[in-house]
């Protein structure tokens, strides 16, 4: 009866875990937001000059609904969103003089822990006034909702979500930066 057991679960299990594998989602990201300035807004004197991509594994941004996640156009995505921050305001007026980024993208990965969908999106910046640093901040961003479907439109929103509660982040600095 043992060895039974053992033979019927020796070639059951494989074909149990064929049928759970899923074929690499190939996704191309949308912006969360335009980067088009608005006449309702005054331009923030900030410029991005370096963007890179400093992730440990670029191969693949994680998993979902069981397959590896690809993303086409990555640091086109990120550049975009990272250019609202050119339109967005300070509360105060900017009083200081621009401030020049450099921007690393650290981590980017989206997880299926069931039964939600997890984003992360993690930031290296690096804030020059004048070629002096002023500082190097870390920012990391999560957006987590329930899984419904797994489709490229929820995982294109979780990554979003993601993002934008990173740019929230750096525009607090930004703006004490500009502001003090």
């Amino acid at each position: 009866m043992r060895l039974f057991l053992y033979l019927m679960f020796a070639t059951v299990a494989p074909i149990i875990l064929i049928g759970c594998s899923s074929a690499p989602i190939y996704l191309k990201l949308h912006p969360v937001v335009a980067s088009r300035h608005s006449s309702q807004h005054n331009s923030l004197p900030i410029k991005i000059t370096k963007l890179s991509d400093q992730r440990d594994y670029k191969n693949s941004a994680g998993a979902a609904t069981g397959a590896v996640v690809h993303i086409k156009n990555l640091m086109p995505w990120l550049n975009k969103n990272l250019n609202v921050l050119n339109v967005w305001d300070c509360r105060n007026k900017v009083t200081q003089k621009p401030l020049t980024l450099h921007v690393a993208l650290r981590k980017l990965y989206i997880e299926d822990s069931q039964p939600d969908l997890i984003a992360v999106v993690a930031l290296k910046v690096s804030y020059w006034r004048n070629h002096r640093l002023l500082a190097r901040k870390y920012y990391r961003g999560q957006s987590e909702s329930i899984n419904w479907a797994g489709s490229h439109h929820e995982i294109n929103s979780r990554f979003n979500h993601a993002i934008l509660s990173t740019l929230r982040q750096m525009h607090r600095d930004i703006c004490r930066f500009l502001i003090n």
